[in-house]
């Protein structure tokens, strides 16, 4: 196993239900087991669905060497933004006016404000920015 393991060069994880349990805790066991791979440099990184803000729940360098949020849209390396790749609001207007329309919930995230037409907070309780949104007139860079 100590072989298979030096060709290892990273790992990456999901947040909720995978990394997290439903407390949003991380258990010891798996604590240690991130730290021993980090001692053996392997990076070990996760990637969420979350905008920045949210996914920090993890702010600890000495579990994590970077992060991927917004579902790939950002990655991170500690704390520096490495890519970003946001969809410009002007090529998703239509479909986000269209999903509105036909009574879908939709959320648009943009630097970590949610943009929403229902209540997002009902939902994820753990976002801290929210706005309610007529995708008609939105305006976000």
């Amino acid at each position: 196993m100590g072989e298979a393991l030096m060709n290892i060069k990273m790992i990456v994880t999901d947040l909720d239900c995978t990394l997290l349990h439903e407390d949003k805790t991380i258990s010891d066991r798996t604590i240690s087991v991130l730290k021993q791979c980090r001692e053996k440099g392997i990076k070990v990184v996760y990637a969420t669905g979350r905008g920045y803000q949210n996914s920090k729940v993890l702010a600890s360098s000495e579990l994590f060497d970077g992060f991927v949020c917004v579902n790939g849209a950002t990655a991170y390396v500690g704390d520096t933004l490495i890519y970003n790749r946001f969809i410009p609001i002007e090529n998703v207007r239509d479909l986000l006016i269209a999903a509105d329309n036909a009574g879908v919930q939709i959320v648009a995230e943009y630097n970590d404000i949610h943009y929403a037409n229902f209540d997002v907070i009902e939902k994820w309780p753990w976002i801290t920015h929210y706005e309610a949104a007529d995708f008609n007139i939105l305006d976000i860079e």
